[in-house]
Protein backbone atom coordinates (compact mmCIF):
# COMPACT_ATOMS: atom_id res chain seq x y z
CA UNK A 1 0.00 0.00 0.00
CA UNK A 2 1.55 3.20 -1.12
CA UNK A 3 -0.82 5.79 0.35
CA UNK A 4 -4.03 6.21 2.30
CA UNK A 5 -5.92 7.05 -0.90
CA UNK A 6 -5.11 3.67 -2.44
CA UNK A 7 -6.04 1.65 0.66
CA UNK A 8 -8.52 -1.12 -0.02
CA UNK A 9 -10.96 -1.36 2.89
CA UNK A 10 -12.50 -4.69 3.82
CA UNK A 11 -15.14 -5.63 6.37
CA UNK A 12 -14.28 -7.06 9.76
CA UNK A 13 -15.88 -10.37 8.75
CA UNK A 14 -13.59 -10.51 5.71
CA UNK A 15 -10.57 -9.71 7.88
CA UNK A 16 -11.49 -12.54 10.26
CA UNK A 17 -12.02 -14.90 7.32
CA UNK A 18 -8.50 -14.09 6.13
CA UNK A 19 -7.32 -15.46 9.50
CA UNK A 20 -9.52 -18.53 9.21
CA UNK A 21 -11.70 -17.32 12.08
CA UNK A 22 -15.46 -16.77 12.14
CA UNK A 23 -17.30 -14.17 14.22
CA UNK A 24 -18.84 -17.10 16.11
CA UNK A 25 -15.34 -18.34 17.05
CA UNK A 26 -14.63 -14.97 18.64
CA UNK A 27 -18.01 -14.94 20.39
CA UNK A 28 -17.27 -18.39 21.87
CA UNK A 29 -13.80 -17.28 23.02
CA UNK A 30 -15.38 -14.22 24.72
CA UNK A 31 -17.97 -16.44 26.43
CA UNK A 32 -15.24 -18.82 27.64
CA UNK A 33 -13.23 -15.89 29.02
CA UNK A 34 -16.29 -14.52 30.85
CA UNK A 35 -16.80 -17.97 32.42
CA UNK A 36 -13.15 -18.07 33.56
CA UNK A 37 -13.52 -14.61 35.10
CA UNK A 38 -16.57 -15.75 37.06
CA UNK A 39 -14.65 -18.74 38.42
CA UNK A 40 -11.66 -16.63 39.44
CA UNK A 41 -13.96 -13.99 40.97
CA UNK A 42 -15.11 -16.58 43.52
CA UNK A 43 -11.50 -17.17 44.58
CA UNK A 44 -10.77 -13.44 44.53
CA UNK A 45 -13.33 -12.94 47.31
CA UNK A 46 -11.34 -15.02 49.79
CA UNK A 47 -9.75 -13.15 52.70
CA UNK A 48 -6.51 -14.22 54.40
CA UNK A 49 -5.98 -14.49 58.17
CA UNK A 50 -3.81 -11.36 57.82
CA UNK A 51 -7.02 -9.49 56.97
CA UNK A 52 -6.37 -8.83 53.27
CA UNK A 53 -7.82 -10.34 50.12
CA UNK A 54 -6.08 -13.46 48.83
CA UNK A 55 -5.98 -11.79 45.41
CA UNK A 56 -3.61 -9.22 46.94
CA UNK A 57 -1.09 -11.98 47.74
CA UNK A 58 1.61 -13.18 45.38
CA UNK A 59 3.61 -16.34 46.01
CA UNK A 60 6.99 -16.58 44.27
CA UNK A 61 9.20 -19.60 44.99
CA UNK A 62 7.32 -20.17 48.24
CA UNK A 63 7.74 -16.59 49.44
CA UNK A 64 4.48 -14.76 50.13
CA UNK A 65 4.11 -11.08 49.37
CA UNK A 66 0.94 -9.26 50.46
CA UNK A 67 0.33 -5.83 49.04
CA UNK A 68 -3.23 -4.74 49.82
CA UNK A 69 -2.68 -1.18 48.56
CA UNK A 70 0.35 1.10 48.52
CA UNK A 71 1.22 -0.35 51.91
CA UNK A 72 2.78 -3.76 52.23
CA UNK A 73 1.74 -6.39 54.75
CA UNK A 74 4.43 -8.69 56.19
CA UNK A 75 2.15 -11.76 55.75
CA UNK A 76 4.23 -14.95 55.52
CA UNK A 77 1.47 -17.43 54.66
CA UNK A 78 -1.60 -16.90 52.48
CA UNK A 79 -4.31 -18.59 54.56
CA UNK A 80 -7.91 -18.04 53.34
CA UNK A 81 -10.24 -17.90 56.34
CA UNK A 82 -13.38 -16.25 54.98
CA UNK A 83 -15.22 -15.17 51.85
CA UNK A 84 -16.38 -11.57 51.60
CA UNK A 85 -18.84 -9.98 49.23
CA UNK A 86 -16.41 -7.06 48.88
CA UNK A 87 -12.72 -7.58 49.67
CA UNK A 88 -11.97 -3.89 49.10
CA UNK A 89 -13.37 -3.35 52.59
CA UNK A 90 -10.45 -5.39 53.93
CA UNK A 91 -7.77 -2.89 52.96
CA UNK A 92 -6.90 -2.09 56.56
CA UNK A 93 -3.77 -2.03 58.69
CA UNK A 94 -3.22 -4.29 61.70
CA UNK A 95 -2.17 -2.37 64.81
CA UNK A 96 -2.83 -5.13 67.33
CA UNK A 97 -5.11 -8.06 68.05
CA UNK A 98 -8.88 -8.29 68.25
CA UNK A 99 -10.56 -5.00 67.25
CA UNK A 100 -7.24 -3.54 66.03
CA UNK A 101 -6.58 -6.40 63.56
CA UNK A 102 -7.15 -5.87 59.81
CA UNK A 103 -9.40 -8.94 59.63
CA UNK A 104 -11.69 -7.66 62.39
CA UNK A 105 -11.69 -4.14 60.97
CA UNK A 106 -12.61 -5.46 57.51
CA UNK A 107 -15.48 -7.49 58.93
CA UNK A 108 -16.69 -4.38 60.78
CA UNK A 109 -16.57 -2.32 57.58
CA UNK A 110 -18.56 -5.08 55.83
CA UNK A 111 -21.26 -4.68 58.50
CA UNK A 112 -21.23 -0.91 57.99
CA UNK A 113 -21.63 -1.30 54.21
CA UNK A 114 -24.31 -4.01 54.50
CA UNK A 115 -22.06 -6.72 52.99
CA UNK A 116 -21.85 -10.31 54.17
CA UNK A 117 -18.93 -12.57 55.02
CA UNK A 118 -18.77 -16.33 55.48
CA UNK A 119 -16.19 -18.35 57.37
CA UNK A 120 -14.28 -20.89 55.25
CA UNK A 121 -12.75 -22.55 58.30
CA UNK A 122 -14.04 -24.19 61.45
CA UNK A 123 -13.74 -21.93 64.47
CA UNK A 124 -10.80 -23.75 66.04
CA UNK A 125 -8.13 -22.05 68.13
CA UNK A 126 -4.72 -22.09 66.43
CA UNK A 127 -2.97 -22.51 69.80
CA UNK A 128 -4.95 -25.12 71.76
CA UNK A 129 -6.78 -26.73 68.85
CA UNK A 130 -10.14 -26.60 70.61
CA UNK A 131 -13.37 -25.54 68.89
CA UNK A 132 -14.70 -22.24 70.14
CA UNK A 133 -17.67 -20.03 69.36
CA UNK A 134 -15.28 -17.10 69.64
CA UNK A 135 -11.90 -16.82 67.93
CA UNK A 136 -9.98 -13.58 67.65
CA UNK A 137 -7.25 -12.67 65.15
CA UNK A 138 -3.98 -11.77 66.83
CA UNK A 139 -0.63 -10.87 65.27
CA UNK A 140 2.00 -13.07 66.87
CA UNK A 141 5.75 -13.45 66.70
CA UNK A 142 7.30 -16.48 65.08
CA UNK A 143 7.51 -17.95 68.60
CA UNK A 144 3.79 -17.41 69.22
CA UNK A 145 3.87 -14.35 71.50
CA UNK A 146 1.20 -11.72 70.89
CA UNK A 147 2.43 -8.56 69.17
CA UNK A 148 1.06 -5.03 68.94
CA UNK A 149 1.70 -4.72 65.20
CA UNK A 150 1.59 -6.87 62.08
CA UNK A 151 4.40 -9.42 62.19
CA UNK A 152 3.56 -11.60 59.23
CA UNK A 153 2.20 -14.30 61.51
CA UNK A 154 -1.48 -14.23 62.47
CA UNK A 155 -3.23 -16.64 64.83
CA UNK A 156 -6.93 -17.12 65.45
CA UNK A 157 -7.15 -17.63 69.20
CA UNK A 158 -9.88 -18.55 71.66
CA UNK A 159 -10.37 -16.10 74.58
CA UNK A 160 -8.38 -18.29 77.01
CA UNK A 161 -5.37 -18.58 74.68
CA UNK A 162 -5.51 -14.91 73.80
CA UNK A 163 -5.08 -14.06 77.48
CA UNK A 164 -2.27 -16.64 77.78
CA UNK A 165 -0.18 -15.13 74.96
Amino acid sequence: MSSNDERKWISGVEALAMMGITPEDVDQADADLAEQRKASAAIDRHVCACGHGIARHTVVHGIVMCKPARMECPCKKARPVLVAQDTRLFIRKTTGGGPAHALTRGIRESVTKGKSVEWLIDLVCDRCGQESDSIVPVPVTQGGTAASRATGYDALLCPECRVAV
